[in-house]
């Protein structure tokens, strides 16, 4: 019974074919005034998706409409190969009929009425192109009528190169790809002009059934179908049966699927799309094509990914062993056990992975963990990290936790790294309880070739580095030097770092909780003394200040008081990291550069975002308080009361200053942000000044020589302060760090000549600490030396340029003065031209005026 409804079926179907065969010789004229216009086809336009590429022409992000990918070709560039598999599976008269081959209709009917089943179609390429742009996909004989007169009617108006044109790439293979330059990408990761034989086989074959011929899901399909493509271009003599043989025999080697928008470089890729999304509309995004060009190296960018998350462990593996991820019961094991094996993938463990395992059992004081299928041995070795931190929960040790036991139980799910190339042993880990951020470009040039917005994209796509507001701390206090150095001070100015008390009884207090006395500015930098810079800050006014970091480019400062020249006040890190660009690139503003070029679909340069040789000068700034000790005469301004100091304020200061707790307001922004972390939903767009011909214009903002000696101030701070452990670069760098009271936030922003890189490491929930100790220098910086490993190797030392303008001037290192002839403690300073002190320090046995009335006549 059911094969007769089979043959029944066969006929039908038959009957349908040869109808529409009649059709096309009878019937042009009865459905021509229902037919669609061929134009479309000559204006051919398909939707096509938009490529982002890294600096090195790297696929790292795509954007579809619908899951499409499709990548326009001409003809020219499709392997003959590939032409001949096609005509020879799909169409074998191609090139001999007018749109319908009734010879191959006839050849289909007797081939499928005695196979008893639909094994053979009879559909030409050109009707292949008619279903799939012109007509709807059902099957019933009307459509197959309009589709064999259409089919004509397109013989007639178009070539055959163009009627393949159009066919190669509309075709699906499945994978959302459309066309056979995607189909090449998305299976095998190249370019259709460089597939092996038995690879265009393997493609040729999908078209028919792509979801039943998947070669991940189904690969015996696959490969049956393969060998059936190389059979007919065999029998149509297009290769001889030993090229198809070695063909078949070939091993199916797919590319790994990467979903590159959330793997390769997500909160890269992300800023692009809602940038582009936000000026060309979604539309032209994900349907016109367009080829956008990044300023990200994907090498420096996975250096960056790496470095972050290595530094989050070793934070977390600091502040010790906090408990497993959760317990499974008995009965509920193997069903987990098979959920970690979906998550871990195929693939040998590499030594350093991290993954989550089930402790099947502990025997002989080793655990043993299942990580999905695979088991690894953890011994005593695996915990020994964890005696170093004594944490709630956990007994004080004097000594290293000797059995695996008192650490973890059967049941519980832990963190493990394996620690060799066999899958054999693994230590325990600790999953890190912070997040953090990254950011690095090139000074000179303002390209972002790196940023890392959190620790895991899948987890939150939230991007730190543009969207956040943290208080950045000490890596603030660069702003109020430089901002010093501009209103008359030097390097070498002396200021008391000695207790300040106000009025209403605060005193702000250094890191260290002691004070050294008299210190140069440069110093004062170096170890970033909170005592100096509230003195600064004090006699500079926070309006000034604040003026001078928003024209570095820090929009997000929301308001001015002295606890701003501490880092009190939230910022975007974004900002921050590219006000240090100002000074690494001699005094010039621009904004951060992600995106090269953009291209459309027909070639049109749509943006040109690279940076012009023209500089413009800004505006120079109004009210800048003159300071100048040698203009003043006064150094009332640097040291005593500092109460003393509202007679140069104005009246506005003053009565800020009467009501001034800088403890209080501190602690009032931490609570603020105990809520949760204040966030800046919208990626700001960029800002950028262009000349005539679309190049971006960098303006001078402040001046070369301010610039290189902050420069100067902070390569010491790299060298022998807060930032010294960078010393291990072996290169000349300048940075400074930032740590926020509690050590809620911990920053480090650096740069060599070539590459300026900002870390910030903290929580989302403002208030939460990192844990003791955990300071810029310990929590933030390594992650910096990490990255700049990467970025400046194979590079040899550069010095930072010193700009016309400066002079160096041996100085007395006590008094800040001149140093006298021969001087054996002078150290050298720089100063910009003019600046430096004219005075000359008094020789050992030469009395100081404060001294004469200590000598016994």
């Amino acid at each position: 019974m059911k094969a007769r409804v089979g043959l029944v079926m066969i006929a039908l179907f038959m009957a349908a074919i040869l109808g529409t065969a009649l059709a096309g010789l009878i019937g042009d004229q009865y459905y021509a005034a229902d037919l669609p216009h061929l134009d479309t086809l000559a204006d051919y336009r398909p939707n096509t998706h938009s490529v982002v590429y890294d600096a090195k022409g790297r696929v790292m992000g795509e954007f579809r409409y619908e899951n499409q990918r499709r990548f326009v070709i001409p003809v020219s560039k499709t392997p003959q190969l590939m032409i001949d598999a096609f005509v020879a599976v799909e169409d074998e008269h191609f090139f001999e009929h007018k749109g319908v081959d009734y010879v191959g209709i006839a050849r289909a009917t007797w081939e499928n009425l005695r196979a008893g089943e639909i094994k053979q179609g009879a559909s030409t390429i050109t009707q292949q192109v008619c279903r799939s742009l012109l007509l709807s996909p059902e099957k019933t004989l009307v459509r197959k009528i309009k589709e064999a007169i259409l089919a004509q009617q397109i013989e007639s108006r178009f070539s055959k190169e163009e009627i393949l044109h159009l066919y190669l790439n509309e075709i699906y293979f499945g994978h959302g790809a459309y066309g056979v330059e995607a189909a090449a990408q998305s299976y095998l990761n190249k370019s259709v002009g460089d597939l092996s034989l038995a690879e265009i086989a393997l493609l040729v074959g999908l078209p028919q059934a792509p979801s039943r011929y998947n070669p991940y899901r189904n690969p015996a399909a696959a490969l049956k179908r393969r060998r059936h493509v190389l059979k007919r271009m065999v029998d149509v003599g297009k290769i001889d049966k030993t090229t198809a043989r070695v063909a078949a025999d070939e091993p199916l080697k797919l590319a790994p699927t990467v979903d590159y928008n959330k793997t390769v470089a997500p909160h890269f890729t992300e800023y692009i799309r809602r940038y582009l999304m936000k000026k060309y509309g979604a539309s032209k995004v994900l349907a016109e094509g367009l080829r956008i060009y990044s300023n990200c190296d994907l090498d420096l960018q996975d250096a960056a990914r790496k470095a972050l998350l290595d530094g989050l462990y070793e934070l977390a593996n600091r502040q010790g062993y906090t408990g497993p991820l959760k317990r499974v019961a008995t009965e509920d094991r193997p069903t987990y056990i098979e959920t970690l094996a979906g998550r871990r993938g195929d693939g040998e463990l590499k030594i350093g992975k991290r993954l989550p395992g089930l402790v099947t059992k502990i025997e002989q004081n080793i655990a043993f963990v299942d990580v999905g299928n695979i088991v690894l041995r953890m011994g005593a070795p695996g915990i020994a990290w964890v005696e170093r931190i004594k944490r709630k929960g956990l007994p004080d040790r004097f000594g290293p936790f000797k059995e695996v036991s008192e650490i973890v139980k059967e049941g519980d799910v832990i963190l493990v790294r394996v620690k060799n190339a066999g899958n054999v042993t693994c230590f325990l880990d600790q999953a890190p309880h912070c997040q953090g951020a990254i950011l690095s470009m090139r000074p000179e040039t303002r390209e972002v070739v790196a940023m890392v917005g959190g620790l895991d994209f899948a987890d939150s796509e939230f991007n730190r580095v543009l969207q956040a507001k943290r208080q950045p701390g000490s890596s603030f206090k660069p702003v109020v030097y430089a901002a010093a150095l501009d209103a008359g001070m030097t390097p070498a100015t002396h200021v008391l770092d000695t207790a300040i008390v106000f009025g209403d009884g605060w005193k702000p207090r250094n890191y260290s909780n002691k004070f050294t006395g008299e210190v140069t500015l440069r110093e004062a930098l170096t170890r970033s003394i909170n005592t100096v810079t509230v003195r600064v800050a004090q006699t500079l006014g926070h309006e000034y200040i604040a003026r001078y970091a928003k024209r570095l480019g820090i929009a997000s400062l929301a308001g001015s008081d002295l606890s701003m020249s501490l880092g009190a006040y939230e910022v975007i890190p974004a900002e921050l990291v590219n006000a240090y660009a100002v000074f690494a690139s001699g005094g010039r503003y621009a904004e951060p550069i992600f995106i090269k070029k953009i291209v459309d679909r027909d070639g049109n340069v749509l943006e040109d975002n690279t940076l012009s040789e023209r500089v413009e000068m800004a505006p120079p700034m109004e009210n800048i308080p003159d300071i100048s000790a040698e203009k003043k005469k006064d150094r009332d301004l640097f040291e005593g009361d500092p109460n003393s100091l509202f007679a140069h304020d104005s009246p506005g200061r003053r009565e800020f200053m009467d009501d001034f707790r800088l403890d209080l307001r501190i602690e009032e922004l931490m609570k603020k942000r105990s809520k949760g972390p204040q966030r800046i939903e919208e990626i700001p767009m960029p800002r950028f000044h262009r000349d005539e011909k679309g190049r971006i214009i960098s303006r001078q903002i402040i001046s070369r020589q301010t610039a290189f000696l902050i420069t100067s101030m902070l390569h010491s701070v790299a060298t022998t302060g807060t930032g010294a452990r960078s010393n291990i670069l072996k290169k000349t760098v300048a940075g400074k760090t930032g740590t926020t009271n509690r050590n809620v936030d911990a920053w480090f922003i650096g740069f060599s000549p070539d590459y300026l890189t900002g870390v910030w490491v903290g929580n989302d929930a403002g208030s939460k600490s990192l844990g003791k100790g955990e300071t810029g220098s310990k929590a933030a910086l390594p992650i910096w030396i990490k990255f700049m490993e990467e970025a400046l190797s194979g590079e040899g030392d550069k010095p930072f340029g010193v700009p016309q303008g400066i002079e160096t001037m041996l100085i007395d290192p006590l008094g800040g003065l001149r140093a006298y002839d021969e001087q054996p403690d002078a150290y050298t300073e720089y100063f910009k031209v003019g600046t430096g002190p004219t005075a000359v320090a008094p020789l050992p046995d030469q009395l100081k005026p404060d001294e004469f009335f200590q000598v016994d006549f």
